[in-house]
């Protein structure tokens, strides 16, 4: 059984929009359910989270929760964060603990110098479906303020031919 991702390598209308000072964006679809298999989000982050680290010289890689925080009626809801966890701190655990007992991340923030400087925002699509190709995925939106598509996209291909896991194209 071969296992799969999907790179969307621009924007779209079901992806998260991108912080302000951060116009680039790469989507990996890590799939939970698929014929054919699927590629787990731990996984595949414990291998390239530390190589996305070193590509921005990041000096502490955040593991964040956020929740969403209802106001009074008429006024949208904001997202708050909960808790936040030194990502490799998190790593010390394994991919069996993580899997039965943690919950991803909603966000996972490389700072340099206290600035963000590459952001992961994860969309749990397969709890709630959605449109094709997302449907079922586990979605990680990388947003950085200068482009480093190509450079993501071969951190994570190499993190997967590790894995065994085959990209799925379009």
């Amino acid at each position: 059984m071969n296992d799969l991702i999907q790179i969307v390598k621009e924007p779209d209308k079901w992806t998260k929009t991108p912080p302000p000072g951060q116009q680039f964006q790469m989507t990996v679809l890590a799939w939970i359910e698929r014929d054919g298999g699927s590629a787990d989000p731990w996984t595949l982050a414990r291998l390239a989270v530390p190589r996305l680290a070193e590509l921005v010289e990041a000096d502490q890689v955040s593991a964040e929760y956020w929740t969403h925080k209802h106001r009074r009626f008429l006024r949208p809801a904001r997202e708050e964060l909960t808790s936040s966890q030194n990502w490799f701190d998190l790593m010390s655990r394994s991919d069996a603990e993580l899997e039965k007992d943690a919950e991803f991340p909603h966000r996972i923030a490389f700072q340099r110098d206290g600035m963000i400087v590459l952001l992961a925002r994860a969309e749990f699509w397969n709890m709630v479906g959605g449109p094709m190709p997302y449907h079922d995925s586990v979605a990680l939106s990388f947003f950085a303020g200068t482009d480093l598509r190509s450079e993501l996209e071969a951190i994570f291909l190499e993190a997967c031919r590790s894995l065994g896991i085959e990209r799925k194209t379009l």
